[in-house]
């Protein structure tokens, strides 16, 4: 079947949830008000192969497909959304940047060390980004870039009269400014706004030529991972609203006796498994270079913040006045959501992606 996955996949995705279960679920909200991740987390996933899902086994990777990356970020969303992000990031988008556009040279520099986690790499929104290039150096805003703040790597994009550029730059090169931004999303991720000031660009930092498309293709990528970590931020609420609801009595019984708390969870799983299916079957999509699959993505993006923000609002519900505290980890799965619905674009810009293609589908 085109959903299922190896032997080997499935190993790595199980030792991701026992990861989760393990270590990043009990110290995520920790990790959140501190609004930082601590270095033993870096070693933890690079133990795991997180750095190089698609990374190649000969630049030290382990060459997961699109389908077995997409089920591993489900898993770390329900672990925790910024863990997620941070490997989304550095795998899906910026060491995808350059396996697709880099040479021989620059994936035999940069991929290795990524997929070892000796450095880390992210990666910004060409959407939103405000760089242009003039005489070979780069000015201008990379908008906020999720991990810039634990980045040693970022792949920016320039605008140029020939189309988008893309480079990677070191994060501690001269004119390279990185501003912490105060969220009340995802707190722990790292993410900062970064800024360019006459950044010289090196001859081996450019990755493919300007307007080859390989960063707006690269969106498509994005709104598979941010669909698919959505879905487990989503079960992570369901699943936190659920023991709750077996736990907390009324009239003599627990409320998950009660109708209405039943129709909740029934919605939030349903819905949350349908998302879930968009996102893999996008994932296919791209694998396959299919022309429907960047609006494949774009729905999966939308149905699946969508459901995801449904599932936390029902479970803060259910948790009645304790969801509203830090006390129960509700509250921060729906900061979560929210972050993931209006990052690459929101909710709108997707809908308009995924009506394009549904034009072209059926326009005749």
């Amino acid at each position: 079947m085109r959903f299922s996955l190896t032997e080997d996949e499935q190993m790595i995705v199980d030792g991701v949830a026992e990861l989760c279960e393990r270590s990043i679920r009990a110290q995520a909200s920790a990790w959140d008000e501190a609004g930082a991740l601590p270095d033993g987390v870096r070693g933890e996933l690079g133990e795991l192969g997180l750095f190089g899902l698609g990374t190649s086994e000969a630049h030290g990777g382990v060459e997961l497909s699109g389908v077995a990356a997409t089920a591993v970020l489900e898993r770390l969303g329900e672990g925790d959304a910024a863990v997620a992000l941070l490997v989304a990031q550095h795998d899906r988008l910026a060491a995808a940047h350059v396996r697709r556009a880099g040479t021989e040279a620059q994936q035999g520099t940069w991929l290795p060390q990524w997929a070892a986690g000796e450095a880390l790499a992210t990666w910004a929104d060409p959407t939103a980004s405000e760089v242009t290039e003039a005489g070979g150096a780069l000015s201008g805003s990379a908008g906020v870039v999720v991990g810039a703040q634990l980045a040693q790597h970022v792949v920016v994009h320039a605008k140029t009269e020939d189309g988008v550029l893309s480079v990677v730059l070191d994060v501690s090169a001269p004119g390279v400014t990185v501003e912490p931004v105060a969220r009340i999303g995802t707190r722990a991720d790292g993410a900062a706004r970064v800024r360019l000031e006459g950044v010289a660009i090196a001859d081996d930092a450019r990755l493919g030529s300007a307007g080859d498309g390989v960063a707006q293709a690269l969106v498509a990528e994005q709104h598979v991972a941010l669909a698919a970590i959505a879905c487990g931020v989503g079960r992570a609420a369901t699943a936190a609203a659920t023991a709750y609801a077996k736990e907390r009595e009324q009239f003599g019984q627990p409320i998950a006796h009660f109708q209405a708390i039943q129709w909740k969870l029934a919605d939030a799983g349903t819905e949350l498994d349908a998302a879930g299916l968009l996102a893999r079957s996008a994932a296919w999509s791209l694998m396959q270079r299919n022309e429907d699959g960047p609006g494949a993505a774009a729905r999966a993006k939308r149905a699946a913040t969508a459901a995801a923000e449904k599932a936390c609002s029902e479970a803060l519900q259910i948790h009645g006045g304790y969801g509203y505290t830090r006390e129960f980890p509700v509250e921060r799965h729906l900061r979560a959501a929210k972050t993931l619905s209006i990052a690459a674009g929101t909710s709108r810009a997707a809908r308009a992606v995924a009506a394009q293609a549904i034009l072209r589908r059926f326009g005749g």
